[in-house]
């Protein structure tokens, strides 16, 4: 056999051990290829199934964000009427305070013979008696009276 033949066959053999090859390649893909179109209704089906839980995700995001709003609300408004009590305490306990003291003196001047640190000055006395009680001390001085 001549060269040119011998070169030609093995030519020709190489180029069908590649199709055979190429052949194998293709039925291996088209396996494949069909078994991704068998799963792509399960995979729309999941996909379908991961869309809704996230749009109740969303939703759940939604209600989660305005609760916390109303109860932001909520709490802000309760702090706010407890700041204002907190005020009307602190002035009561300063009026209590000031009633205190001038019981205190009260008793003190009425008891004879016994003098006290906190005893007011005979002017403060006259001021205070010239002045009167406050409306809310008279309420208060009259149950103190009742009690003795």
């Amino acid at each position: 056999m001549s060269p040119d033949i011998t070169f030609s066959m093995g030519i020709d053999v190489l180029t069908a051990i590649l199709l055979i090859a190429t052949i194998g390649y293709a039925v291996s893909l088209n396996r494949k290829l069909t078994l991704l179109r068998d799963t792509k209704g399960e995979m729309e089906a999941v996909i379908a199934r991961l869309a809704e839980a996230t749009a109740q995700a969303h939703a759940g995001l939604e209600d989660l964000r305005t609760h916390a709003a109303e109860t932001g609300e909520r709490l802000q408004q309760g702090l706010q009427q407890s700041s204002g009590r907190v005020d009307e305490l602190a002035f009561l306990v300063e009026k209590a305070a000031a009633l205190s003291k001038r019981l205190e003196a009260s008793i003190a001047a009425a008891k004879p013979g016994v003098s006290h640190s906190r005893a007011p000055s005979a002017d403060a006395k006259r001021q205070e008696a010239s002045r009167g009680p406050a409306p809310g001390e008279a309420g208060l001085l009259k149950s103190l009276q009742g009690m003795r």
